[in-house]
């Protein structure tokens, strides 16, 4: 147990260990551009900084958004600028009645979601969510959107300010061929509005060449579906403080089972949840020199659920970690028989279920995966006068389908 106490401690700074210095650049205030080396740690929220270096064997020094107009590291660019933003709460229990943005002057990072003549930025802190705009003839603004409260006949409900559809109607347009048709159900989404941006731009000639909306798409994470086949050696023994006890040794088995994994959208998507299912199944009968006879019988569907974390060797090749928990769904007809020369005694009825840790360890290749899996020694069999140990080693092999 304590080995996985290590592990989940280290992992996060294994991630962090991971996170390398892409090629990038910043534009300070004089308007003076200086190719470096930024630590791309892919930010859920908008930074208010960034790490970078000037080679790699420079130091390591930081800018702020008050030092610089711009910066750009891997797909993502975002600018710095001082707006007048929307500081309403967006959480539904400290709306209020007023349905007017409450702005305040800020100096802020916003990151680049489409671009061309018609510009569209995004603004994350907490919860809170941010679209601002600006145009050739425009400086940075806002896309207003706010959620406020209405008390009609004593019933609350929600509404929402949605006067970004009528400044996009008016200020992000292709003239004659933009209606109000294409703005009144956008709704205040990248999805939306990235897609809306793109068209306007495309419509005036001025799209640029890489796609923001595609670019995200790759950085929402995606689930995968694996096929996976073990090869394992487990062991079984129990150990009766008045009756009897026996050590049944070590078995190999091959089981077939399937994973879902969901890769989290964080981290330069280094971090996923996975769960994994399989059959496993201990059968064997033994007597002793002095005539005693032990059979066991075991079946169970072992479900894994936890964490993966990845380090990137190259674009193909994948180290990975895993921590998990097992449940063991126990078959009703699991059982242990014991007998001597005179007499069958009762058989030892296995738990319904039980859980125990496991640590794994392995490489992903393209769409293959190879894991060497420990799970810890627990007693998934606890009857009450009875000691039972189980330990299970195993190889598995996955490939990608979905």
């Amino acid at each position: 147990m304590n080995k996985l106490y290590t592990l989940l401690l280290l992992l996060p700074a294994l991630a962090m260990a991971q996170i390398k210095f892409e090629k990038g650049y910043f534009i300070d205030n004089k308007n003076v551009r200086t190719d470096c080396l930024i630590r791309d740690i892919d930010w859920k929220d908008t930074p208010t900084s960034f790490e970078y270096k000037l080679s790699n064997d420079s130091a390591t020094e930081s800018k702020t958004q008050n030092d610089v107009v711009a910066f750009s590291v891997g797909d993502n660019t975002y600018i710095s600028a001082t707006v007048a933003m929307d500081m309403s709460s967006d959480w539904t229990g400290k709306l209020t009645t007023n349905r007017n943005p409450i702005f305040e002057n800020v100096r802020i990072f916003m990151k680049l979601m489409a671009d061309g003549r018609h510009k569209l930025y995004r603004y994350d802190k907490n919860e809170m969510v941010r679209f601002f705009f600006a145009t050739e003839n425009q400086p940075v603004k806002q896309l207003i959107y706010k959620k406020f409260l209405v008390d009609n006949d004593r019933i609350t409900a929600t509404q929402k300010n949605n006067t970004f559809r009528q400044q996009l109607l008016t200020d992000v347009r292709c003239e004659g061929q933009t209606t109000k048709a294409d703005v009144e159900q956008l709704d205040y989404t990248n999805k939306d509005l990235i897609g809306y941006f793109n068209k306007v731009n495309g419509c005036n000639g001025s799209l640029a060449v890489k796609q923001k909306e595609e670019k995200e798409a790759t950085k929402k994470g995606g689930f995968r579906l694996k096929g996976s086949v073990f090869l394992g050696q487990h062991s079984l023994a129990f150990d009766h403080p008045r009756l009897t006890s026996h050590d049944f040794g070590s078995k190999v088995y091959v089981s077939l089972g399937a994973e879902g994994e969901y890769i989290l959208p964080i981290w330069n998507n280094k971090w996923s949840v996975m769960g994994e299912a399989s059959f496993v199944s201990f059968n064997d009968e033994q007597t002793t020199d002095a005539g005693d006879n032990y059979k066991v019988k075991l079946g169970y569907i072992l479900f894994s659920v936890g964490f993966r974390h990845y380090m990137f060797l190259s674009d193909n090749a994948k180290l990975f970690l895993n921590a998990v928990l097992n449940y063991h769904a126990i078959r009703k007809s699991s059982i242990i028989e014991y007998s001597d020369l005179d007499d069958l005694y009762s058989p030892y009825s296995f738990s319904p279920n039980s859980i125990t840790p496991g640590l794994g360890m392995g490489v992903n290749y393209h769409m293959i995966d190879i894991e060497l899996r420990y799970d810890i020694k627990g007693n998934p069999t606890p009857y009450p006068a009875i000691d039972y140990e189980y330990n299970n080693i195993k190889l598995i092999g996955r490939f990608k389908f979905l």
